[in-house]
């Protein structure tokens, strides 16, 4: 039954039609809107365009080194480290959408475990404006 409501709800979206649905499942709602409201305590919060989700100018990436060295090294690099887990001799990483290739060169000096991008979802996106404005309510 999901499947076909969904099937029902792009298919109007096709023909140019405006449908209101609530869904707490983000995965759904990133397939299927173009615009998306949260709501929080019976009042809308935030509306995003899912573009702006999408097509973020930055990018995160992960990287895990398989020599504890070569996660040293790159830590002196000049990236954005956004999250550090020494433990796993891993960092995520921030760049401009279009300097991934500059990321790679400097890897390419690196025994590189893996290498991911952490793709940036309308829940993240929720959760980190959600957080946001509790904490500047507790400000006041």
């Amino acid at each position: 039954m999901r499947a076909a409501f969904m099937d029902i709800v792009a298919d109007e979206h096709k023909r140019g039609k405006t449908v209101f649905m609530s869904s707490h499942m983000f995965e759904e709602m990133e397939s299927s809107c173009g615009r998306v409201a949260q709501i929080d305590r019976g009042r809308i919060v935030d509306v995003v365009q899912m573009s702006q989700i999408k097509c973020r100018p930055d990018a995160e990436y992960k990287v895990e080194f398989n020599k504890r060295s070569d996660y040293r090294d790159f830590l002196t690099k000049n990236f954005i480290i956004v999250r550090n887990q020494p433990q796993y001799s891993q960092v995520t990483v921030s760049i401009p959408r279009g300097d991934a290739k500059e990321l790679l060169n400097v890897l390419a000096d690196y025994d590189v475990k893996f290498l991911s991008e952490v793709p940036y979802t309308l829940e993240r996106y929720f959760k980190e404006r959600l957080a946001s404005s509790h904490t500047k309510e507790n400000e006041i």
